[in-house]
């Protein structure tokens, strides 16, 4: 084997080095060359082509979703929730299914960029508030203080959710089970990260030391043993608007001395988009004024 290949558990060589993978598909080495046999039983695959599709006879059908007719299954009702503009919704926080407690969990946001919230479910469609300790009568997680409309960041306990996740991770410590990656609304600023051993009451907490737009997130990739962080900015590439992504992977989630060249450019839009962005948030911002 290549010393600069390494085997992933489904079979598939790739680089050792991340941070050089090429991002034309044409030169993508599994591509070009996949392995005689893929392993396609550690875990769900998603089949968006034939890549791991050998022979068959089976067709192709695309079928069109229909929504629940109950929707929606959350909706403000609270008094926290109807805080400013109403909102509930996990948007920020996420929807997960505790395969240890078997229940569904949700983490969502209360009120329009203003607080964070847990609900219970043994169905996914029914949701119970519980009457939690951390502010009492309510279901909010992650109390502060120092709330003000314009004001999007501050120190490590100001915890205003906008892009944030929950991540249930089974491989920790029980003490660690849960994981939360909180950023801020606003512009380019550090996330905040902590934990947590029922998702209620969180520790740990620390900034990223990494600046990054709204929308960023992370998730834990199971059959590497990665974290891996979707890192989202804004920058003014020629006075022009331009969205990117940054790629950033981690053996520790609370390992927070990410070094400037461990990012990697995802995506981004390319030069054709820049004008439109740009253009229309000059019209959003004129119009706020």
């Amino acid at each position: 084997m290549n010393e600069r290949m390494k085997k992933l558990y489904n079979n598939i060589l790739m680089k050792e080095d991340y941070k050089n993978q090429p991002s034309n598909p044409d030169e993508v080495s599994y591509l070009l060359q996949p392995p005689e046999v893929i392993d396609v039983s550690v875990g769900r695959q998603l089949f968006v082509d034939d890549f791991l599709i050998e022979t068959t006879s089976l067709m192709r059908e695309y079928h069109q979703a229909k929504k629940f007719e109950g929707n929606p299954i959350l909706k403000p009702e609270t008094e926290w929730e109807k805080d400013g503009l109403p909102v509930a919704c996990p948007k920020s926080g996420g929807v997960w299914y505790d395969e240890e407690e078997h229940k569904f969990k949700m983490w969502y946001e209360a009120g329009w960029l203003r607080y964070m919230c847990y609900a219970t479910s043994e169905d996914g469609i029914h949701w119970d508030r519980p009457d939690l300790l951390e502010v009492e009568h309510t279901n909010i997680i992650l109390p502060y203080e120092g709330y003000e409309p314009h004001k999007y960041t501050g120190d490590i306990s100001y915890l205003r959710p906008d892009s944030t996740t929950v991540w249930i991770d089974y491989t920790a410590d029980k003490q660690e089970k849960y994981k939360l990656f909180l950023r801020n609304p606003g512009g380019n600023y550090e996330a905040i990260l902590a934990t947590s051993a029922d998702g209620i009451h969180f520790e740990n907490y620390r900034f990223t030391n990494y600046q990054m737009g709204d929308r960023s997130t992370c998730f834990y990739n199971p059959f590497r043993q990665k974290w891996v962080y979707s890192l989202r900015k804004l920058i003014f590439p020629e006075g022009n608007l331009q969205r990117v992504r940054y790629y950033h992977e981690s053996d520790d989630f609370l390992d927070v001395s990410w070094e400037k060249d461990d990012k990697v450019l995802w995506l981004s839009t390319d030069e054709n988009n820049w004008t439109g962005i740009t253009n229309l948030a000059r019209k959003y911002v004129s119009v706020l004024k």
